[in-house]
């Protein structure tokens, strides 16, 4: 009998060990899932701000190309002064013959 009951106590204190390795490792898989889901929020917040911001920036492209493609509209309108710039006048002598001596 006092081998069995032996035998039972130290069935118990496997089971008790046992009993609280499994404790503490719930515990860590609780923290762990918790962390996974922080985790996974921020990543989600941070892909929203990304999506965002590039909206954004989609959204000043855009007006940027619209704005070159009316500036390109408006030289292109331009009229051509290349012609009149000399108004029929001659042309003015260059820096060597204003310096010329004689």
């Amino acid at each position: 009998a006092e081998r069995l009951a032996a035998q039972v106590n130290d069935a118990v204190t496997l089971l008790s060990e046992y009993n609280t390795r499994l404790a503490n490792e719930m515990e860590d898989r609780r923290r762990v899932a918790q962390m996974l889901r922080d985790f996974t929020q921020a990543q989600r917040d941070l892909l929203t701000q990304a999506e965002n911001t590039l909206e954004e920036y989609m959204e000043k492209l855009q007006k940027v190309k619209q704005v070159r493609q009316e500036v390109r509209s408006h030289m292109r309108n331009l009229p051509d002064i290349t012609q009149s710039t000399t108004g029929g006048l001659a042309p003015l002598p260059s820096a060597g013959d204003l310096f010329r001596l004689g």
